[in-house]
């Protein structure tokens, strides 16, 4: 009978549901390697899975995850949790890196505007199973912003309406 191999890091830092994502972030920014193994390992299918509904190719979306974390371990320091949730920190980087990267495979050009505040700062504490309480038109803007990457503009031509239409539409549905 094979042994199984020791785990990589203490069972203190193993996923578990529950694990304190914040706690190892903050980890993370004093560089500690064995927090960075355990964050992986527990925000993983999260992070991933947003980059792959976003890009609809695992390849791409592996490329853009594994971008995202290290973007992660050399940002942790600037995580704020007074001001956001360590997990919607992490969602906001993977998701504006896959939409900047669906807009540059798609070859639009476009890149992120200042202005665009679901992509600057997506809401990720509004995520696609509470989406459920918005109306079908706010659900379908929230969903042809955040994972199809459409800016206002493009928002706005797609559904019809005019641009100050489409961002209050995407207003409606941020948490006050």
């Amino acid at each position: 009978m094979r042994r199984r191999p020791a785990p990589s890091h203490p069972t203190w830092a193993r996923h578990r549901p529950g694990c304190d994502v914040g706690w190892l972030l903050r980890r993370v920014a004093e560089s500690d390697e064995v927090a960075f193994a355990a964050l992986y390992d527990a925000t993983t299918p999260r992070l991933f899975g947003l980059a792959l509904r976003v890009l609809t190719d695992a390849s791409r979306a592996t490329e853009v995850t594994e971008d995202a974390y290290l973007e992660i371990w050399q940002l942790a320091a600037q995580f704020d949790p007074r001001r956001i949730s360590a997990t919607a920190w992490m969602v906001g980087i993977v998701h504006r890196r896959a939409v900047d990267r669906l807009r540059s495979d798609a070859g639009t050009g476009a890149t992120h505007h200042p202005d665009d505040r679901l992509h600057a700062s997506p809401c990720p504490e509004t995520a696609p199973h509470d989406w459920a309480r918005f109306s079908p038109e706010h659900r379908e803007a929230l969903e042809m912003t955040y994972f199809g990457g459409y800016t206002y503009t493009q928002l706005a031509e797609a559904i019809g309406v005019s641009p100050a239409a489409a961002a209050a539409r995407l207003r409606h549905c941020r948490p006050a």
